[in-house]
């Protein structure tokens, strides 16, 4: 059977396209150091915490950890070298990477920078290069030779992301430092739409986490006025908690909404700032969330009913921030196609797997009620 042949083992795990649902990675989509960088701390924020409710098996799971704990280190001080201007090394070795990454701020004029933000991590680069020299010590059991590895013999799993993401933070801070110094993607021309396009964006995608919070709150509130009512009246309903799946997207989908805001706000004030003529944008604020329906009867024959309504009331506002949003992310997506430089070309990046994962989202989602149930045409 051909490699590329339809149900080879090749192309059902390598698909050659078109993508056929939300479950497939984009390679494409993530090439760039930024956005490994941005990756790895997302992974690691994640699996840390949750490797230490695995029991037995957290030791041999939580190796990897500690090897791409180091990796983010590496593909930081690589990502600050390509941001500032300089050559890349082809090395592992944090020291000499991290005087590179040093040098070539302060060949930027922000070495300033570097120190204020980087130079309180100095000691954790020098740890994870003392510990794993040559980004190996915990990929394999045996080095070259086939002697053990002298490992540490003891991890914390959670102090290791708490410095990491320190340290990440940092990074983030230096690497806006340094796009800020970027040619401009845009022209006298082009730069007032491009703004207004960006602010968009950032209105919306601020609007969709709004409602998901403001949403949360008022069933939590919700519930505590009815557990409040039940004890009053002498009555003990069954309360059944709303699933993570009904009431909100993943955390991972908020701080990716957020993330992406974050960085179109940015790109408008540097518009703003370097385009002659070029206005802040004004920004509509979201229409108010309707009230939930309350809990009006606590009898068993009206129950659930009254517990659809109000996931249906959430399902409606989530879903008319979520179709708000799809086409300014189009609009940006189309706009920023050209960009070539790295930051600017990042948000590009940015938007298109934002894109791929919100038609995901969306299509999930039910249409629109009319409050009864009925979708609305």
């Amino acid at each position: 059977m051909a490699a590329n042949d339809d149900g080879s083992l090749r192309e059902r795990i390598f698909p050659s396209g078109p993508v056929r649902d939300g479950h497939i990675i984009r390679t494409a989509m993530v090439e760039t150091w930024e956005s490994q960088f941005i990756g790895l701390g997302r992974l690691t924020a994640f699996v840390s915490p949750r490797l230490l409710n695995e029991s037995h098996a957290v030791d041999d799971a939580a190796l990897g950890v500690v090897y791409l704990q180091r990796h983010r280190v590496e593909i930081a001080l690589k990502l600050i070298l390509e941001r500032a201007g300089a050559n890349i090394p082809g090395i592992h070795k944090l020291a000499p990477l991290r005087v590179a990454a040093e040098r070539a701020c302060s060949d930027a004029s922000v070495g300033d920078d570097w120190s204020t933000l980087i130079g309180p991590h100095a000691e954790y680069i020098e740890l994870m290069d003392d510990v794993d020299p040559d980004a190996a010590t915990y990929r394999y059991p045996v080095d070259r030779s086939l002697a053990p590895w002298s490992r540490e013999p003891y991890v914390d799993l959670l102090t290791l992301e708490a410095a990491g993401a320190a340290f990440h933070k940092a990074i983030v801070a230096l690497v806006a430092i340094l796009a800020a110094q970027e040619p401009l993607p845009t022209t006298d021309d082009d730069a007032q739409v491009t703004a207004v396009e960006l602010a968009e964006l950032a209105a919306c995608c601020r609007a969709l986490v709004q409602v998901q919070d403001d949403a949360m709150h008022a069933v939590r509130a919700e519930r505590e006025r009815l557990e409040a009512t039940a004890v009053t009246v002498g009555k003990r309903p069954r309360v059944r908690e709303l699933s993570r799946h009904e009431l909100a997207p993943s955390d991972a989908l908020r701080d990716n909404t957020l993330a992406l805001a974050a960085r179109a706000e940015r790109m408008v004030d540097r518009i703003i700032d370097g385009s002659p003529g070029a206005t802040r944008p004004a920004t509509l604020a979201p229409a108010a969330l309707k009230p939930i329906p309350s809990f009006l009867d606590v009898s068993p024959a009206v129950w659930r009913e009254q517990q659809q309504a109000q996931l249906r009331w959430f399902v409606d506002a989530l879903a008319g921030r979520t179709r708000a949003l799809m086409p300014a992310v189009r609009a940006v997506e189309t706009r920023t196609a050209g960009w070539s430089a790295p930051a600017a070309r990042q948000i590009n990046l940015d938007v298109a797997r934002f894109r791929s994962r919100l038609m995901s989202e969306a299509a999930a989602l039910p249409n629109e009620t009319d409050g009864n149930g009925s979708n609305i045409q």
